[in-house]
């Protein structure tokens, strides 16, 4: 009986592809039928009239990351709820205040909106559209993950009296700022270790949102800022909407054009909602100063707005 190698060049024979994994059709003028077993796969060649087909056993299948990055992030929602619970303890002993009663509930169910963002993008853990899903969050994204539960010890603020000792209000002050410097953290290092996805591009813009809702809300309670600088809050979930509505619709959406200024602006706006909060600096100068520094953004969502829409020129993108 002829060796593989013997009878592939026996000649008249015509392979299509490279012996691996997959079912070959291999054609040659014998009729010969003849079983091999190789050191690493078992093939089965049969040869029928002219044809001689190769299978193999199927290799080993791909583990779907998808799975890994669900218990990730679930490790990362018990370890950031565990740090909200110690948190309102220390607190609530420290000042004898209501922080487990009001302060704690808040600062969960924030922290719980930030995991859903985070989940509901898991699938677009990858550097291109056609890129692989990525098995790992990666350093960048827990550090995004890291500035949403900033944000709702954040929150749990904005339900406590303002009875509470002064020296309190420092605490979510540093929170904040904390966040907002992370924001120039979780980007360096997506670009540093080369770890740019889609899911960490969209939680980022979706927890700047969520911070210049919360903090500027706080601002204004304690009389840090103008009520009128909650327009800035809800501009990017209006510009959501419009666009969700647009694409229900079935009208066309268009694509923003590329703009450094959008970015700085929203850094500016959590630079200074940042700095409102902290005590030391008078309410005097931080409302006005805030509503000067809300028009500029206020007019760039309206410009980005004419874009999407079509009444500024663009190029359409695809309505799915």
């Amino acid at each position: 009986m002829e060796s593989l190698k013997a009878l592939f060049n026996s000649g008249g024979y015509a392979v299509p592809g490279a012996v691996d994994q997959r079912p070959l059709s291999i054609t040659g003028p014998d009729g010969a039928a003849e079983r091999i077993l190789g050191s690493q796969r078992k093939l089965q060649i049969l040869t029928l009239s002219r044809s001689v087909t190769i299978f193999s056993l199927p290799g080993p299948a791909i583990p779907d990351p998808l799975p890994r990055l669900q218990r990730e992030l679930r490790c990362m929602a018990l370890l950031g709820a565990g740090f909200l619970l110690v948190l309102a303890a220390v607190l609530s002993a420290a000042t004898h205040g209501p922080f487990t009663l009001r302060w704690l509930p808040a600062a969960l169910v924030c922290w719980s909106f930030v995991i859903w963002q985070c989940n509901r993008r898991l699938h677009k853990n990858r550097q291109s559209v056609d890129g692989g899903l990525q098995p790992t969050l990666g350093v960048a994204n827990l550090v995004t993950l890291m500035r949403g539960l900033l944000i709702a010890a954040t929150a749990g603020f904005l339900f406590l009296s303002n009875k509470l000792p002064a020296w309190t209000l420092f605490i979510p002050a540093a929170f904040y700022t904390l966040a907002a410097l992370g924001d120039l953290l979780d980007g360096y290092l997506a670009r540093r270790r080369q770890q740019t996805t889609q899911l960490g591009s969209e939680l980022d813009t979706a927890l700047d949102a969520l911070g210049l809702l919360i903090a500027p809300l706080l601002a204004v309670l304690h009389g840090r800022l103008y009520a009128s600088y909650l327009l800035v809050s809800v501009a990017y979930y209006l510009f959501q909407s419009g666009l969700y509505w647009r694409r229900r619709q079935g009208k066309p959406v268009y694509p923003l054009p590329p703009s450094t200024l959008r970015r700085q602006l929203a850094g500016f706006q959590m630079g200074l909602v940042a700095a409102a909060l902290w005590p030391p600096l008078p309410g005097e100068l931080t409302r006005p100063v805030g509503f000067l520094f809300m028009l500029p953004l206020l007019f760039g969502f309206w410009r980005d707005w004419l874009s999407v829409s079509g009444r500024l020129p663009a190029t359409p993108e695809v309505v799915s």
